[in-house]
């Protein structure tokens, strides 16, 4: 993997941290929270970009690796991210640490599929 492929990375990581900062009108280790909160899921939105800016995107396994990417990113977006934060928002602090964990795994699955790619 070269430089090319941390680019967007790093973009969608200074956004994150930009849209939390200027957004949250919360302290600063709960804007933290929220800034790491976000973080998994859209990590796992740079891995479709990834694989679509890949050399190889024109293998068809690659093709089906990317919509399951994004298919799986809008899932953790709508159900575990979301409800990690409803669990915050009703005090819910070690349950909302237990789905931020499951949020981080999901995560790493998706780069286990790059690194399974090949990418």
């Amino acid at each position: 993997m070269s430089y090319e492929y941390i680019i967007p990375a790093l973009f969608l990581i200074f956004s994150n941290l930009l849209k939390t900062g200027f957004i949250t009108k919360k302290g600063i280790w709960a804007t933290f929270y929220d800034f790491i909160s976000g973080l998994p899921a859209d990590l796992t939105f740079v891995t479709v970009s990834l694989v679509l800016i890949s050399p190889v995107v024109a293998l068809k396994e690659h093709i089906f690796a990317a919509i399951f990417l994004l298919i799986l990113a809008g899932l953790q977006l709508c159900f575990v991210y979301k409800g990690q934060l409803k669990l915050l928002d009703n005090n819910e602090l070690g349950q909302s640490f237990v789905v931020l964990f499951l949020n981080m795994i999901i995560t790493l699955i998706a780069f286990f599929v790059l690194y399974s790619l090949g990418i």
